[in-house]
């Protein structure tokens, strides 16, 4: 398995670890902090779960702008979701 392979999967088990445990202790400030650490690593699952908190003002203040540009990211690393989702801002 190549180290780029590895890295992925590593970030999706720390993605689901925070969420299911920021879940049980009701804690959103947690889960918006561990969401932007995975985003600052490119992990497209963070950015489009947080832009949809953006756009829904979920533990966050409503944030068109704040959502536009992380669904943005996503979408430039691939994420076909994340260009749709961009799509419905125009």
């Amino acid at each position: 398995m190549d180290r780029d392979k590895l890295v992925q999967e590593a970030l999706d088990l720390a993605y689901l670890k925070a969420i299911d445990s920021c879940r049980e202790e009701h804690n959103d400030d947690a889960l918006i902090k561990v969401l932007y650490d995975l985003v600052d690593r490119d992990h497209i699952p963070s950015m489009t779960v947080l832009a949809q908190f953006y756009q829904d003002g979920i533990g966050v203040v409503t944030s068109d702008a704040k959502a536009i540009d992380l669904y943005r990211k996503a979408a430039d690393l691939g994420s076909d979701y994340a260009q749709g989702k961009l799509s419905s801002f125009n």
